[in-house]
């Protein structure tokens, strides 16, 4: 189920590349393993009431829950980027896809908490390794001028399993039991890994690991660079906030999981559609400056559950979340990508340290807004999303910088 040894195949005039039967067995299979990771992923957030009521948690152990998906995703990212820049992307995706396979077993299998936390640390680390690993690998297979469009379809690709996980769990978990959707999701997994067979990692004459504390250096001096970091941080935090505190409060309103699987949906349709457009327009649409527009929606959404915890207000939160989330998510990776290769920092090195931005903001998300819906109060993590929100609106409004190029 590994890929063969590394050995040139001659097929570009600038790089040697796969045949396009390869070449499209590897879009299928890298974006089939991130749609299944994604789902897997998403899954769980209309079940956190679920575990909730039958596990007696408070609303800041549902957030550890949550959580530990991106944990496991900021310990894997950054040494998966380093090694898929040594021994090559595909490898590191191939043993990524199996460790996540175990993990949604695991899920399935879960008899307590204990359990299914370790289950869902597995899933975590092997998602997390196969998002830098498989993207580096298909901008090595693929020509140049797609690459930015690789990168921001990674974002459809995204908001189509995050659209298809609420309802898919909900509704699993509804007809069947909590663990039925991360069997199916396992399944699925091996499924795609079977593809991986007989592909091989391309001799890339670009790829170079650069020490992680170099790399660091590098990227922090480039605009570009923060500035995607700084946009993949602020959607993945705000939007863990939402998956953490808006269902609770649908639950505590007396909307079922089924139903709560369906507003995220909806909003995980908008970010479909918009990811989308984004992906088509390519890099015109990489600009800090949508970036600034996109921070300024999300900060004012979450003044809606300030203002009232009914339901329809809340539904209208899960839908719109969409758009502003999938600009910034879309447009992160293009500039940190570009300005890793400014500064001479290998491609999945770069994708390795934004993921592990998004992992960081992903798990003090749901803990640090548990713990304040806890202790604080109802409005504190809202107001902060808010703050949050207007800081990256100010330092990303003062940018000057141009869209990259095509």
């Amino acid at each position: 189920m590994f890929p063969a040894p590394i050995r040139p195949i001659v097929e570009d005039s600038e790089l040697t590349r796969p045949h396009s039967t390869e070449v499209h067995r590897s879009l299928v299979a890298v974006y089939g393993l991130l749609i299944v990771g994604d789902v897997l992923w998403s899954a769980l957030f209309p079940l956190g009431p679920v575990y909730r009521d039958e596990l007696g948690l408070t609303a800041t152990e549902v957030g550890v829950l949550l959580a530990a998906f991106p944990v496991a995703v900021l310990v894997v990212s950054l040494p998966a980027g380093q090694l898929a820049d040594r021994v090559g992307p595909l490898r590191v995706t191939a043993i990524a896809g199996l460790v996540m396979a175990v993990g949604a077993i695991g899920q399935s299998a879960a008899t307590g908490f204990e359990t299914l936390l370790i289950a869902r640390l597995l899933q975590g680390l092997g998602f997390g390794a196969i998002w830098p690993a498989g993207l580096a690998y298909l901008q090595e297979v693929l020509p140049d001028r797609l690459r930015v469009r690789i990168l921001s379809g990674s974002m459809v690709v995204a908001g189509l399993a995050t659209m298809i996980g609420p309802t898919f769990g909900g509704l699993l978990a509804t007809r069947f039991s909590a663990g039925t959707p991360f069997l199916v999701g396992g399944v699925a997994t091996i499924a795609l890994l079977a593809l991986l067979i007989g592909l091989r990692d391309v001799a890339h004459a670009e790829r170079a690991a650069t020490p992680l504390l170099q790399s660091a250096a590098r990227l922090r001096r480039d605009h570009l660079a923060v500035a995607g970091f700084a946009f993949m941080a602020l959607a993945g935090y705000v939007a863990n906030t939402i998956h953490l505190l808006v269902p609770l409060d649908l639950r505590d309103d007396g909307i079922g999981e089924a139903a709560i699987g369906l507003g995220l949906t909806v909003g995980a349709g908008l970010f479909l559609c918009n990811s989308i457009v984004l992906a088509r327009v390519g890099s015109r649409a990489a600009r800090v400056g949508l970036g600034a527009i996109a921070a300024a929606f999300l900060g004012a959404l979450c003044v809606i559950p300030i203002a009232s915890t009914a339901a329809a207000p809340l539904f209208v939160l899960l839908a719109l979340r969409g758009l502003p989330l999938s600009t910034l998510f879309s447009i992160a990776a293009p500039l940190a990508a570009l300005g890793g290769a400014r500064v001479g920092v290998g491609r999945a090195g770069v994708l390795g340290i934004a993921n592990a931005v998004w992992a960081v903001a992903a798990i003090a998300g749901p803990v640090v807004a548990g713990v304040l819906s806890d202790h604080v109060g109802h409005a504190a993590p809202w107001l902060l999303n808010i703050a949050l929100c207007g800081a990256v609106v100010g330092w990303a409004a003062r940018s000057r910088e141009p869209a990259i190029a095509s």
